[in-house]
């Protein structure tokens, strides 16, 4: 079970990831990576209950904002 979970999800993840890439820009692409530690950090914060400091939380703070500028800039 174990093992098929990891193979499972790893799969489809890097499947539905590789089909992504293919179809936006590399500019995009590049810019959505960003967001990664973001939403991996919030992802902990909501499924597995961690708290963070208030530096993580700037942390996050300077990341969206800085996802916000590259959106408006085009």
């Amino acid at each position: 079970l174990i093992i098929w979970l990891g193979v499972a999800t790893t799969g489809l993840g890097y499947t539905f990831y590789g089909y992504g890439l293919k179809r936006v820009h590399s500019s995009t692409a590049s810019t959505l990576v960003l967001s990664e530690p973001a939403t991996a950090t919030l992802l902990s914060v909501t499924v597995l209950g961690n708290t963070l400091m208030l530096n993580s939380w700037l942390g996050i703070a300077t990341i969206i904002a800085g996802l916000i500028y590259l959106a408006m800039q085009g």
